[in-house]
């Protein structure tokens, strides 16, 4: 049930951030999350940034063939790293995207800590 949680979280956060870098697009309205207002109304840059970081690492995630304990490590670590980066600096929805990336990095990691002993 774990991974089916795990799946469904980094999923909405894909879809979410999907739906913001695609909004100007779609509508000329202001993005109708308000925390996300501030994101789909920066520059074309940092929005393409921003959406393709969380895309990637939600795809990563995703895929468990492609994780063993240390790419996991690595990713927890990144994943803080952009997690402190995103509310200090970027915005918070940013931040706390990264946050539940890595929370889902460090339950991965420990499960194949475990698997190993």
């Amino acid at each position: 049930m774990a991974r089916v949680s795990e799946l469904l979280l980094v999923c909405v956060w894909a879809i979410t951030f999907a739906a913001v870098g695609a909004w100007s697009h779609l509508s000329s309205a202001p993005f109708p999350l308000p925390g996300f207002r501030k994101i789909a109304e920066s520059d074309g840059f940092s929005l393409s940034l921003q959406v393709a970081t969380v895309l990637v690492a939600a795809s990563w995630l995703a895929v468990r063939r492609w994780q063993t304990r240390e790419r996991l490590l690595v990713f927890q670590g990144i994943a803080l790293a952009l997690f402190l980066q995103g509310i200090l600096y970027i915005g918070m929805p940013f931040g706390l995207a990264f946050a539940c990336f890595a929370g889902i990095a460090k339950t991965r990691s420990a499960q194949a800590e475990w698997a190993w002993k």
